[in-house]
Formats: structure tokens, C-alpha cells, sequence
């Protein structure tokens, strides 16, 4: 399996400029999937974040009103060639994927306001607003990569101390500039 795969090798390479490009492309089409449904779409993860390091898979965060209910969404998503992927130690954790290809893409589906949406947003824009951190995350994300490049879970594991630091970090520096995420991509079609 590629390096988009859930087991296979630990790839985190430079930053691509197409990066958003190719989340634009696909956002596009999970919007017209899911028409009503999609209330924000969302490029987050590692390479939302210029100029960080990152797994060559783009991820998009999908809001809906009632995560509980798949049948608004997966149909539609499904339809669009993505897969659900479960988790069985997190089953209210919402994923589908493409099947590997010439792009990994991961659509993480959360509920429209909830702390899952709000969290992965306040990562983004805390990454985005400090590039001195993004530059130390992604120097460790290469380190970890090459040192656990066949462990997965290891490479996961070693990356939550700096996470949770930052974590708290962007909490703060959220607190301090009332911080309120920016909807980069809504779901209803561009007028015209």
C-alpha cells in the first residue's frame, strides 16, 4: 500500500504549493455531493498551513448538523468515491478516504459547532498566525518520520507532547485575540 495508507510507511515531505489547489478540487466535489447537508468545508491538518511539512495527504474537515446521522452525509460521500473508514477504538470518530491513488485525501465529518470543529480549526490558525511554530513542528515531524518511518503508532505517540504544548499555547493565544474561526470554503455554491 502507498504512503497514504493507514499502514504504511511514515512519509512526511516538504510543503507543496498545490496543497491547496487540490483541496479546492475536492472540496468542490464532496460540496456537490453532499449539497444541504455540508454546512462548512475546511482544509485542515498538516498541509492547510503554508510552508509546514506534512504527509503528502490532504485533509478536509466536513461540518454537518447531526454527526449521529450518517445517512445525511455518507450516501453522498460514498457516491463521490470516497470510503468509510471505521475506528473501532473511536467509533463516533466520522472518516472516509479515496483509495489510493495519485492523491490521499481524508474527509473527516464533525458536527457543525462542536469542540472536534473547533479544535482542528484552532490548530490551523494558530500554525498559520506562528510560522516559527509550524517551522519546529515540521523539523520534528521529519525527524519522526525518518525514525519511525514502518511504526505509525509510534510516530503518532511521539508527536503528542509537542501537540498537547501547542494545544494549550493556541488556547491561549485564542483567549488573548478572541480568536473566531474564518469559513474559508462554504458549502452553498459561489453565486453566478
Amino acid at each position: 500500500m502507498g504512503p497514504e495508507s493507514a499502514s504504511g510507511p511514515v512519509d512526511v515531505v516538504g510543503y507543496d504549493v498545490q496543497w491547496p489547489a487540490q483541496f479546492d478540487a475536492y472540496a468542490d466535489r464532496v460540496r456537490e455531493a453532499l449539497g444541504p447537508a455540508c454546512l462548512r468545508i475546511d482544509h485542515i491538518g498538516s498541509t492547510s498551513v503554508p510552508g509546514l511539512a506534512a504527509k503528502p495527504v490532504i485533509d478536509m474537515q466536513v461540518s454537518v448538523a447531526d454527526v449521529a446521522a450518517p445517512e445525511s452525509y455518507r450516501p453522498g460521500l460514498e457516491g463521490a468515491g470516497f470510503l468509510h473508514r471505521p475506528h473501532p477504538e473511536e467509533p463516533e470518530r466520522r472518516e472516509f478516504f479515496r483509495p489510493p491513488g495519485p492523491r490521499a485525501v481524508h474527509v473527516h465529518v464533525v458536527e457543525a459547532g462542536g469542540p472536534e470543529e473547533r479544535r482542528q480549526l484552532l490548530h490551523r490558525d494558530y500554525l498559520r498566525a506562528h510560522p516559527e511554530v509550524a517551522m519546529e513542528y515540521g523539523a520534528l515531524k521529519q525527524r519522526l518520520a525518518r525514525r519511525f518511518r514502518d511504526a505509525r503508532q509510534d510516530y503518532q505517540e511521539a508527536k503528542h507532547p509537542f501537540l498537547q504544548s501547542m494545544g494549550a499555547d493556541a488556547e491561549a493565544w485564542a483567549a488573548a485575540t478572541a480568536w473566531s474561526p474564518v469559513t474559508e470554503r462554504g458549502c452553498q455554491p459561489p453565486p453566478g
